[in-house]
Formats: structure tokens, C-alpha cells, sequence
């Protein structure tokens, strides 16, 4: 079994390699393509969500992480989703107007996340840890004030952190070979963190 400061050690490899993969392609970036945009926006959103998950987690707070996972999932889902359209930068244009209409806190629509990730060809299963982990948030980490604790509804545990973070990894290893499928080569890493 796997331990919490082993998934946040693969978060940070995941990082690192995203980090190096936009110093390579950066210089070659076509500023006027939206897949693009929308790449590397989700990329750079992706590592700054991992980077608030591990702090939740080695804090303890892995039930106020869900959310942030959530995120995690749909970023990845539009990467993935735009680069399996036969017209990406149709759907890119389409997610980034849908992203500046949306509110902070918003995510897309249990049904739309898992149309989309289907269309792009992500793991239901995967996607179901996601949206079930998600449905913990109201539940757990309700009994951390003194007294609390003594209403049966107040103690449900939830997730643990090393399971937050080993769903951490595997998003972020996705979000990882979207950026390689765009850039070959650059963000290699993604497949060995999905074995």
C-alpha cells in the first residue's frame, strides 16, 4: 500500500514534468490557438489544485479537499475532451467561453463531466472515484469541534488522505498525457503514474 507522502512525492514528479514540458514548448506556442490556451491554462490550473490538495491533506483536511478535486477532474476532462474533437479549437473556444461565464466554486453538471470524459475517453470508474468521493464533502470532517462528536450524524470519517491523494496522482498522470498527446514527447510520464 501505497503511503500519503509517496503520492505527494508523485503530485510533485507530475509538476516537475508539466513545468519542463511548457519550458520546451513555451517559446513554440501559437498565440492564437485556443486549444492551446486552453492547454496550458488547465495545466497551469491543474498544478496550482494539486498544489492546494496536498496542503489540505498534510493538514488533515482531506473531506476539504473534494471539491478541489472535483476541479481537477473537469480541467483535465476539458483537456481531454478538446483534444479528442476532430475540431479542437471549436471545442476549446467552447469550454473557455464556458469558463468565463461560469462563478468561482462552479463545475460543470455531474451529466455534462461524464458526457465529456466518455467522449474523450477517460475511465468511467475513474470519473465515478471523482464524483463519489465528491458526495463525502456534506458528510465528513463534521466532528472537529469539541463536543461534536457525540451526534452519530457528526462522525462520518469520509475519505482518507492518501486516497485523495492517490486520485490526485491519477488526474493529474491524465492531465499529463493530454499535454503529451498535444507535444509529443515533452510531457512524457503520464502512463507510469496510471499503472
Amino acid at each position: 500500500m501505497i503511503d500519503m507522502e509517496e503520492f505527494i512525492r508523485q503530485v510533485g514528479q507530475v509538476k516537475a514534468r508539466m513545468d519542463n514540458g511548457m519550458c520546451r514548448e513555451g517559446p513554440r506556442l501559437d498565440k492564437g490557438s485556443r486549444t492551446e490556451a486552453l492547454l496550458t491554462g488547465s495545466a497551469s490550473r491543474c498544478v496550482g489544485l494539486a498544489d492546494a490538495v496536498v496542503q489540505l491533506c498534510r493538514q488533515d483536511h482531506p473531506n476539504e479537499a473534494l471539491p478541489i478535486l472535483r476541479h481537477l477532474a473537469d480541467a483535465v476532462t476539458a483537456m481531454a475532451w478538446v483534444l479528442a474533437s476532430a475540431e479542437p479549437e471549436a471545442r476549446a473556444a467552447e469550454v473557455l467561453e464556458e469558463l468565463g461565464r461560469s462563478c468561482a466554486g462552479q463545475s460543470w453538471p455531474p451529466e455534462t463531466l461524464r458526457e465529456r470524459a466518455r467522449l474523450a475517453g477517460l475511465p468511467a470508474s475513474e470519473l465515478e472515484d471523482i464524483l463519489s468521493a465528491g458526495r463525502e464533502f456534506p458528510h465528513a470532517g463534521r466532528a472537529a469541534l469539541p463536543w461534536s462528536h457525540v451526534y452519530a450524524d457528526n462522525q462520518h470519517r469520509g475519505l482518507d488522505s492518501a486516497a485523495v491523494l492517490r486520485l490526485t496522482v491519477r488526474w493529474m498522470a491524465r492531465a499529463l498525457k493530454a499535454m503529451d498527446s498535444r507535444w509529443p514527447g515533452s510531457f512524457s510520464g503520464g502512463d507510469e503514474l496510471l499503472t
